[in-house]
């Protein structure tokens, strides 16, 4: 950066704080996702933002720049996200988890799904774990990530689960 860029960076400082304070991202019992830590990826997003900022195209600094940093925080706090250490699907179940996520109507899903996890494989297990997933809210690109395998799989599989799910009675009864 030279240090005109420097200069206005520091002139927006503010503008990282203000991210931080109006989406209340931080969480300090989470690695890397406390205010200071979040602090300093906003003022990386800064830097990026001043130094791409063109006046020219008709935009404020002030609003390019918010946009620039809320979104950089966005992206790694998703990242940082995805990176903990996730529950298992019996994890998640367990009633003291289940509550805080979940309404009983997906908590009682949830139970279902665990105990056709227990008693299936293949591409069914992965389907079921899939549909777990979704429900906490993850999307297949995300699950394919986790996976190591392409968009398509997690469709499929997905799909399968689903067709051998609407044969079970259990799932039948939660429909009506």
């Amino acid at each position: 950066m030279t240090q005109k860029e420097r200069e206005k960076a520091e002139q927006y400082l503010y503008i990282v704080g203000w991210v931080l304070n109006k989406y209340q991202l931080y969480n300090n019992t989470n690695p890397n996702m406390g205010y200071d830590d979040l602090y300093q990826e906003g003022c990386i997003a800064l830097c990026k933002a001043v130094q791409r900022f063109d006046a020219a195209k008709g935009s404020h600094m002030n609003a390019f720049a918010f946009t620039v940093v809320r979104n950089h925080i966005f992206a790694y706090c998703k990242k940082i996200s995805m990176k903990r250490s996730t529950m298992s699907l019996s994890e998640l179940t367990e009633t003291k988890y289940a509550s805080y996520f979940f309404d009983d109507t997906r908590v009682y899903i949830l139970q279902i799904l665990q105990e056709h996890h227990k008693k299936s494989d293949g591409i069914f297990k992965k389907g079921i774990e899939v549909i777990f997933w979704k429900m906490c809210g993850y999307e297949n690109k995300d699950i394919a990530k986790m996976y190591h395998v392409k968009n398509n799989e997690i469709s499929a599989w997905l799909s399968r689960a689903i067709s051998k799910l609407k044969k079970s009675k259990q799932f039948l009864d939660i429909a009506v």
